[in-house]
C-alpha cells in the first residue's frame, strides 16, 4: 500500500473509532428520566398538597382566598437599612406565602401558619479556654452533629 492509502485508511479508522466511542463516552442526558429526581408516591402526591409535611393544612381548605395585591404586600419581606446587617432573606417562614403569589387570591387557602422554632446557637467560649475549639464554639463529642439535633 502506498502512503496515501495508508493515510486514508487511518482517517477512516479514526473516524469510525470516534463515532463508535461517542456512544459509550457521552454524558448521560436526562431525556425525562433521571436517577437524581425521586418520584413521589402515587396516591399521596395526587390527593395531598405539595407542602403537606412542612406546613399544617387548613381544616376547610380549598377555594379562593380574600387576599388581594395590597394585602399580599404585607407578606413580602422588606427591612429598612440599618447597621444590624439584616437582609431581606428570610430563613424561617411561618407560611409558604412570600408575598409574590399571582394571582393573589390563590394564596392563603391550603396551609395554616406554623410555629417557628429557631434553634439556639451554643454560647461562644473565651479564647483562654482549654476546651477544643471549632471556630468560636467548644467541641463536645456527645453533642448532636448539627444545631437542629440531626445526626449526619
Amino acid at each position: 500500500m502506498t502512503s496515501k492509502t495508508d493515510n486514508i485508511l487511518f482517517l477512516i479508522l479514526a473516524l469510525l473509532f470516534a463515532l463508535i466511542g461517542s456512544f459509550f463516552f457521552t454524558p448521560v442526558r436526562e431525556n425525562f428520566v433521571s436517577h437524581l429526581l425521586q418520584p413521589g408516591e402515587f396516591p399521596t402526591n395526587v390527593t395531598k398538597p405539595l407542602l403537606q409535611g412542612d406546613y399544617p393544612l387548613q381544616k376547610g381548605g380549598g377555594g379562593l382566598s380574600d387576599l388581594d395585591s395590597r394585602s399580599m404586600s404585607a407578606y413580602y419581606p422588606v427591612f429598612p437599612n440599618s447597621y444590624l446587617q439584616r437582609t431581606n432573606n428570610v430563613r424561617y417562614w411561618a407560611t409558604p406565602n412570600n408575598g409574590t403569589c399571582s394571582p393573589a387570591n390563590m394564596c392563603g387557602t391550603l396551609y395554616e401558619n406554623k410555629k417557628i422554632n429557631i434553634p439556639q446557637f451554643p454560647p461562644s467560649i473565651p479564647f483562654s479556654s482549654k476546651d477544643t475549639r471549632v471556630n468560636v464554639y467548644a467541641y463536645d463529642a456527645d453533642a448532636p452533629s448539627d444545631i437542629y439535633g440531626n445526626n449526619c
